[in-house]
Formats: C-alpha cells, structure tokens, sequence
C-alpha cells in the first residue's frame, strides 16, 4: 500500500477521535505499514498539525478529572496506556498543583466515607487509605488529608 493510503486511513481514524503518535504508529503496522511508512504518515500528519501528544494529554487529563477525583499516579497511567512520551508527562506532572491534588483527596474522602457511614471507625480509616491509594493519590497527599480527618479523633 502507498504511503498515501496509509496517510488516508491515518486521517480517517483521527476524524472520529484524537490518538497519541504511538497509537497512529500501532495502528498502521497493524494495516501492514513498515516502520519507516509509518514514520513518514507520523510525520505528515505532525506537519499538517493533526497530530499533538501534548495537547492530547492535557485533554485525558482535563476528561479525568471530570469524572471521580482522582490524583496523578492515575493521571500517569492513563497517559502511559494512551502512549504519550515520559517527558509530557513528566512536564504535566510538575504543572500538577499539589493544592488542587490535596483538594481532589479531600473530595474524593467525602465521597468514600458518605458511603460508609455505618462501618466501624477502624473500618472507614483502613478502608479510606486503601480507597485513595486506588484513587491514584500519592502518599503524602493520602497521609495528610487522614491526618485532617482523623487527628481530632
């Protein structure tokens, strides 16, 4: 298949939805484009500006955190999985407000022990450092938002 068929079906596939250069790669070699085809179509459609990890990474982000409060170890991974290079997401990652995380803990808390009303005090504590953890908050923003909650008990 010529270059420009390739090119064609790169375009179709991102008329419907935003994919990672990594992702537009796969896909080709997936179609039967050799490494350097799929070069060439990355590169073209680089150029033609239909391609911007970065930019796709601060829309994964922003569609994140619209959904349940999470932190940024979930951000990383969903990046990662998305093929979006280390150093974008390093430099997303160093933008994150430490503030802002502490609040999406402090939200995402709310939501878990509203849930849990009726557990044992020594239940809701584990089970909301366990929650946080899987909510993809670091340690020290899980540390301090429990020692808010749980200093006065």
């Amino acid at each position: 298949m010529p270059v420009d068929e390739y090119l064609e079906l790169a375009v179709k596939k991102l008329w419907r939805y935003s994919y990672s250069e990594a992702e537009i790669r796969q896909h080709l070699r997936k179609a039967g484009a050799s490494v350097d085809e799929a070069d060439e179509v990355v590169k073209r459609l680089l150029e033609l500006s239909y391609l911007d990890d970065l930019l796709l990474a601060q829309d994964i982000i922003r569609s994140i955190r619209r959904g349940k409060p999470s932190g940024r170890l979930i951000w990383k991974e969903k990046l990662k999985q998305r093929g979006i290079p280390q150093e974008i997401i390093s430099k997303l990652l160093e933008e994150c407000d430490r503030e802002e995380e502490l609040e999406l803990a402090r939200q995402a808390s709310d939501i878990y022990l509203k849930s849990k009303i009726k557990k044992s005090f020594a239940q809701q504590y584990s089970g909301l450092i366990a929650y946080l953890n899987r909510r993809g908050f670091p340690g020290e923003i899980v540390e301090q938002v429990i020692r808010e909650l749980y200093d006065n008990c």
